[in-house]
């Protein structure tokens, strides 16, 4: 950020906002709000999806805060971020706007202000779950069809309002309705087929080059053989005995259909944590969504620090899909063909692990999950399995710091289900609940 034109000094503070503790940037700039926010857009280019800054505030003074030996006094910066998201103002009656409203139901944010200029990824928290969730609710309610390459290339609340002013063809909500199914039943249509029929064609947003790839070939058998073979007899003992987990199963029998299985993010251990943690039957036929932007930068070879590395993504990529079996889940766009590709997972008998923070929390605070989840649950009707990972965030940098220190616990929650009828939100709010539960 501090090589952004404008910048002249900046510092990263936690806030809790909505009972989360979320990292805000504070910024020393030299220009409009206009220009700031173009700064902001700028510096994310060149991070990584989970370091993107999200929430930004500017400085009120003329230098930023530092004590007499020179120290940047990050509390008095806290206190005053903290500050002023807590009593800001409510600029917009939600009560009165239907589109507000539809996306503080989506997000769970209270209290939505500012005006046209939000962003609908920093300021409102819609990832491509969310936007997806959003133009269905849209068309539902407000009888507006908005494409998916179309809702992921707005940026601003007031790209949203454009696009609907110019209404277009109005639909049958019905039609792009689809009542979950239930995989269970032997009489039911597939999850997959369930989730096609909402499912607009393959983005064409991104370049061809760049488009998010959902092969088939991880299903293949000798690759399936490889992959139980890895688990079985690399990855699970070297998890054992270097690090030492304590498994701490749950209190009720794990269903032996197919399950949404989910777990707060912290380090990039988690997945194989889990699949340690899982009986046999579970983990041997699981398919891990994975941040699609991460595998995309690893199958193109960028953004990995240095020539070697981005030299060595294309394999690194091949080999974490082989023997883990990831599909990608992005952000921003093609999150219909992440969707339809979990409900193949579900119809062919695999299990699907997701992180619902969307994100790696890097703390013992997890981050608010994403509202995605709770369409991912609707859409598939199976039993929601929660994994709380306890102790990693305490870990410091080093091996020698991870080896058997005794704090590491994995506890596998009780199955959820909800009543019929449940809405995405109320699966959110539910998923999110028992997890903090489960964590304490």
């Amino acid at each position: 950020m501090l090589q952004q034109p404008g910048v002249r000094g900046c510092a990263v503070v936690p806030c809790e906002i909505a009972g989360n503790a979320e990292p805000v940037c504070v910024v020393l700039f030299s220009g409009d709000d206009a220009a700031l926010q173009t700064a902001v857009r700028n510096a994310n280019q060149s991070l990584t999806e989970y370091q993107h800054i999200r929430r930004t505030l500017r400085w009120p003074e003329v230098e930023l805060p530092y004590t007499s030996a020179g120290k940047l006094l990050r509390r008095k910066i806290k206190d005053w971020a903290c500050a002023t998201l807590q009593n800001r103002p409510t600029g917009l009656n939600q009560q009165s706007d239907a589109l507000i409203s539809l996306i503080a139901e989506i997000t769970c944010i209270e209290g939505i202000q500012g005006g046209d200029a939000l962003r609908l990824s920093e300021d409102l928290y819609l990832d491509s779950l969310g936007r997806v969730q959003l133009a269905s609710a849209i068309e539902q309610r407000l009888g507006v069809e908005l494409g998916e390459d179309r809702i992921a290339s707005m940026a601003t609340l007031g790209d949203l309002r454009k696009a609907l002013a110019e209404r277009e063809t109005p639909i049958n909500p019905q039609a792009i309705n689809p009542q979950p199914v239930n995989i269970s039943s032997a009489n039911s249509q597939s999850v997959s087929s369930s989730i096609v029929a909402i499912e607009s064609p393959p983005s064409t947003h991104l370049p061809l080059a760049e488009s998010h790839t959902y092969p088939n070939w991880p299903s293949f058998w000798p690759v399936q053989l490889l992959r139980t073979a890895t688990l079985e007899a690399v990855v699970r003992p070297m998890i054992g005995v270097l690090l030492g987990p304590r498994v701490i199963p749950s209190n009720q029998p794990i269903p032996t259909d197919p399950l949404l299985i989910i777990a707060n993010h912290v380090t990039m251990l988690d997945g194989p944590m889990v699949l340690y943690a899982l009986p046999a039957r579970l983990r041997q036929h699981i398919a891990v969504a994975m941040s699609g932007e991460v595998l995309l930068d690893l199958r193109l070879g960028r953004r990995q620090g240095s020539t070697l590395r981005n030299l060595l993504a294309p394999a690194g990529y091949w080999l974490i899909t082989a023997l883990f079996n990831v599909f990608p889940l992005p952000r921003l766009q093609g999150f219909r063909r992440s969707f339809a590709r979990a409900g193949q997972a579900l119809d062919q008998g695999e299990s699907v692990l997701i992180f619902p923070e969307g994100t790696r929390s890097h703390s013992e605070q997890m981050a608010p999950f994403r509202p995605g989840i709770g369409l991912l649950a609707v859409q598939s009707r199976v039993p929601v399995l929660p994994i709380a990972l306890i102790g990693l965030a305490t870990l410091r940098p080093g091996i020698r710091n991870w080896l058997r220190t005794g704090r590491i616990e994995i506890r596998i929650g009780d199955p959820i289900t909800m009543p019929e009828g449940s809405t995405p939100a109320d699966w959110t709010t539910k998923l999110e609940s028992e997890m903090q539960k489960l964590r304490t």
